[in-house]
């Protein structure tokens, strides 16, 4: 079993994260879905090395059986265009049910 985690970047469109869009499509593919809202992660990062950026994101996060590379790199490469972020990041983790 996979642990997979979607890192969603949002600046003013949070409402896109949380309303259908991502949430739907991963609850009804892999039969539910946690997305992590309540307090956005933050996090700043050095934008062009001299300027602090500051990154707000939305973890979608789907328990799944296996793991589908290939639909994973497609849904990521959609989410991307759709979301207009110059990176979108899907990890994945194994783990074990005790």
């Amino acid at each position: 079993m996979y642990l997979i985690q979607l890192l969603l970047m949002f600046y003013d469109n949070l409402d896109g994260h949380l309303d259908g869009g991502p949430r739907d499509t991963l609850a009804a593919r892999f039969g539910g879905l946690t997305v992590l809202t309540r307090v956005p992660a933050i996090g700043p990062w050095q934008g062009d090395g001299e300027h602090t950026e500051r990154a707000e994101m939305v973890i979608h996060r789907a328990m799944v059986d296996t793991r589908s590379r290939s639909w994973w790199a497609g849904y990521r490469d959609k989410q991307q265009a759709g979301f207009e972020q110059a990176e979108l990041i899907v990890r994945d983790w194994p783990v074990e049910q005790r």
